[in-house]
Formats: structure tokens, C-alpha cells, sequence
């Protein structure tokens, strides 16, 4: 148990106390020479009253499977332990803060956050494209980043500038109206997390292999990464 947090039962969940781990290696690191240490803790369900009891089933009933699936159309978990992690380190900013809450004068506060909060927080970006009032046109759509070369290596581009993204597929040999086409649920895949790009720009891809792809992406400033 680390310096600073408060006496947990044992019998706790492994995905608990994976965050509280997590949680106590950050904090020992950052705060182990300090004398007055912030109180905190990590548990299960916290205020949102979902079934906590490990990690796939926080995954599954604060959206987390259903996110990651959307690409492949059915819902999937993570196979890390992406929540127990994710609430770790939210749980080491909370006493964290604290800490400097307090070296301002504030009485000592005790923090303390859950598995469902550190799950739905991973989920914020999702859930305001999700609630947004403008329609979503990729209802439906499966589709993902990565991409295939000729040679069977996996990557996925990157690139902010729609004249690179064009320059990039015009070195591929893909046309500029089917390249457009591609661009903005390119550029809408963090808020949706799908990628339906058109099918040519996929066959493309495939029908250069990894070095050529390289090197379309470095003549116009678009990063190409293996996955």
C-alpha cells in the first residue's frame, strides 16, 4: 500500500486495486520525500452505481467495449487494463492536487475517485459528439485506421493539412474528388471512433508496399506509422 493512501480491504477487485497501484508508483515517485501526504483512494463503482467488479465489466457498462467496437461493428473490450490505468493516474492527480491545495493555504482534503469515473472521463470526447445537436453522418459506418501495405505491413497516416492529405493520395495514384471524400471522417475518427474511408483509398494502399507509402507520406508532410 502506498504512503498515502487510506487503509483498503484487501478483498478488492483486482481491477482496484491495479489502479490503486498505479496510483501508489506515481505518487511514491513525485511525493515519497514529502511529511504531509494527501489522503486518497480508489474504488469500484464510486458515484455512478455500475457493476465494478473487474475490468471488462466496468469496460461494459460505461461504454468503453462499444466505442472500441464501433470500427468492426461489434462491441469489443480492450485487452489491457486501459480503465484500471486510466484511474490510477487520475486518482495520483487528485492527491496531487490536493497537496498543492493544501500548500495554499486550504485545510487537508482527502480525494477520491472510482473505476466508473476514470472510464466514462476516457469517454468525454465520444459522448459530446454523440449528444451533439448536429447530426452524426457516420451512423452506421464501421471502418478502421489502420491500413494495409502490398507488403502486409500495418500502418495509419497522420496529417492536420487537407492539402497533404490530397498530395499525399495523388502520389498513390487516387483521384482528388475520391481522396476528398475520405478527408473529413479522416479527420472525424477521435470524436466517432470509426474511420469509413472510401474503398479506394484503402486498395491504394495496398497496392504499394510499405516503402513507397513512406515516401508518399514524406514528400508532403504526412506521417506514416506501423502499427
Amino acid at each position: 500500500m502506498s504512503l498515502y493512501q487510506e487503509a483498503a480491504p484487501r478483498t478488492a477487485p483486482a481491477a482496484t486495486r491495479t489502479a490503486r497501484a498505479v496510483a501508489g508508483e506515481l505518487l511514491d515517485r513525485t511525493l515519497g520525500t514529502l511529511t504531509a501526504c494527501p489522503r486518497w483512494d480508489v474504488d469500484g463503482a464510486g458515484p455512478v452505481g455500475i457493476d465494478a467488479g473487474d475490468e471488462r465489466a466496468v469496460q461494459a457498462a460505461c461504454g468503453v467495449m462499444e466505442v472500441h467496437g464501433r470500427a468492426t461493428g461489434a462491441p469489443a473490450p480492450l485487452a489491457v487494463d486501459h480503465v484500471s490505468t486510466v484511474t490510477g493516474v487520475l486518482a495520483a492527480q487528485g492527491a496531487t492536487a490536493a497537496l498543492l491545495a493544501h500548500r495554499r493555504g486550504r485545510p487537508p482534503l482527502r480525494t477520491r475517485t472510482s473505476l466508473a469515473q476514470g472510464a466514462l472521463l476516457t469517454l468525454t470526447q465520444y459522448l459530446a459528439a454523440a449528444t451533439a445537436e448536429e447530426p452524426r453522418d457516420t451512423d452506421g459506418d464501421t471502418g478502421l485506421a489502420t491500413l494495409t501495405t502490398a507488403d502486409a505491413a500495418r500502418v495509419e497516416i497522420e496529417t492536420l493539412d487537407p492539402t497533404a492529405w490530397a498530395g499525399f493520395w495523388h502520389r498513390l495514384g487516387v483521384p482528388a474528388r475520391t481522396a476528398g471524400r475520405g478527408w473529413l471522417p479522416f479527420q472525424a475518427r477521435f470524436g466517432t471512433a470509426v474511420c469509413p474511408l472510401p474503398p479506394e483509398l484503402r486498395a491504394a494502399v495496398r497496392a504499394h508496399p510499405l516503402e513507397a507509402v513512406r515516401r508518399a507520406g514524406a514528400e508532403h508532410g504526412v506521417s506514416v506509422a506501423e502499427v
